[in-house]
């Protein structure tokens, strides 16, 4: 596989989860804070599979290894800003309880750093900059009409921030030994189809009959 085979699997998967995004009821305030508390419980982890993935990177990788350093400096304390946004449309993250797909989501990571490659990580983010980097700011806009700009916190910063971020990856990625590409596609596909099924999970919160939460 080479670089541009990669590169066309991101787009295909960006659209592939563009339909979803913008299905996504972002107006209704129980389909949110269910979409932000799931978002908390896979961001807690964020610098822990980062930490977890450079720890595996080879000593003679170093590029790799300090990269992923300092996007583990970049992602501290943005679960808070999840964690926030749920406090702010009023109900407690004690309200929600972790998905089961939001779980394999992020439990996935672990499996593909330790028993793969730690360079598939770059899958999980690519597709989760991606979206908000291509569809954040309008998923953004849609909140903050709706919520506030209290309750969006989270939004805001990833719509403004991952546009630079992916340009940044996929620079860097295009310098890697073309033999990491396969896992991290791979990761990325999966990953797209996990967080498909976290939005609609989240989403189903806002039919009639729903349980709400507290």
């Amino acid at each position: 596989m080479d670089f541009n085979t990669l590169k066309r699997g991101y787009l295909e998967e960006l659209d592939l989860i563009a339909a979803q995004l913008r299905a996504f009821p972002w107006e209704n305030r129980a389909a949110y804070a269910s979409w932000c508390a799931q978002t908390y419980f896979y961001v807690c982890h964020s610098t822990r599979l980062l930490a977890v993935s450079a720890g595996r990177i080879p000593l003679a990788e170093d590029a790799v290894y300090n990269r992923y350093l300092r996007h583990l400096q970049e992602e501290k304390g943005h679960e808070k800003l999840a964690l926030r946004d749920v406090e702010k449309l009023g109900f407690s993250i004690r309200d929600f309880a972790e998905e089961a797909n939001t779980a394999a989501f992020y439990q996935t990571q672990y499996y593909y750093i330790e028993r793969v490659c730690p360079y598939a990580l770059f899958g999980y983010i690519l597709i989760l900059e991606g979206l908000s980097a291509k569809y954040g700011m309008d998923c953004y806009h849609r909140a903050l009409g709706a919520h506030g700009k209290d309750a969006t916190s989270f939004w805001k910063v990833h719509a403004e921030e991952d546009p630079g971020h992916i340009d940044q990856a996929f620079a860097f990625l295009e310098k890697l030994d073309a033999s990491a590409y396969e896992p991290i596609l791979r990761n990325l596909r999966e990953s797209r189809e996990r967080y498909g099924q976290l939005l609609d999970t989240a989403a189903r919160a806002a039919k009639p009959g729903a349980k709400k939460a507290a």
